[in-house]
């Protein structure tokens, strides 16, 4: 495992808390592959099993479903430190979700089953290992209901504060959020019409309520979602 890595997986949080040498006793213990990727390609498909869990080291990715006729929903966008294929590997179920490359890049592959067993020569990585997978897994199930809770939203207006209220916080209440969705896959997320949603946006800056730039957007007025 090349240690250029080393600082993106540090930052992943299936890594959290990990100091240097104790990765590398990791790595050393379950040696996981490294996969380049291409553009376009297929990294999870939907309807078949997953058995390892990926992390995103270089490019980028995105997560989505489609509904068979046409239509896609965006689950999520992942940049170097993602983490995906963590709920399902260790289940029985297939991906209900298509990963594809969005960039060319790499992604690191570990077996789940290799980190339910845990490695005899490294046991208390192991054990954080594990602590930091289920953490992860209890994260996305709230990241799921925060989703559902957006879906269930009629009003536009008040689904796109919503969500931008939903990355203030998961941004540490930054003043300026930076969005991985581009306008397209953010329609595709907030259930919308792409048009309509940045007719909404227009609007929504002209009355003082944000003001974006691009992917980076400003909360100024949260309390006025019902105009």
């Amino acid at each position: 495992m090349q240690k250029e890595f080393y600082p993106i997986l540090r930052k992943a949080p299936l890594f959290a808390g990990f100091q240097e040498e104790g990765l590398r006793r990791l790595l050393d213990a379950f040696l996981p592959a490294v996969k380049p990727f291409k553009k376009g390609d297929i990294l999870v498909l939907s309807g078949y099993p997953v058995r390892d869990i990926a992390v995103l080291l270089s490019g980028s990715a995105r997560a989505f479903k489609d509904d068979g006729e046409g239509r896609r929903s965006v689950h999520a966008d992942l940049l170097p430190g993602g983490v995906f294929g963590d709920v399902l590997a260790g289940s029985h179920w297939v991906s209900p979700v298509t990963v594809e490359g969005l960039q060319d890049g790499e992604i690191l592959l570990l077996s789940a089953k290799k980190i339910l067993e845990g490695a005899p020569g490294a046991p208390e990585e192991s054990r954080l290992l594990l602590r930091n997978l289920v953490a992860g897994i209890s994260d996305k199930y709230f990241m799921l209901d925060r989703r559902l809770a957006l879906l269930e939203e009629k009003n536009l207006r008040k689904r796109i504060l919503l969500f931008l209220q939903q990355e203030k916080a998961r941004q540490k209440d930054s003043n300026t959020l930076y969005l991985s969705f581009d306008r397209a896959a953010l329609a595709d997320y907030l259930n919308c019409d792409r048009s309509a949603l940045c007719r909404e946006l227009g609007r929504m800056k002209r009355e003082g309520l944000i003001d974006y730039y691009r992917n980076s957007f400003r909360l100024l007025d949260e309390s006025s979602g019902d105009r």
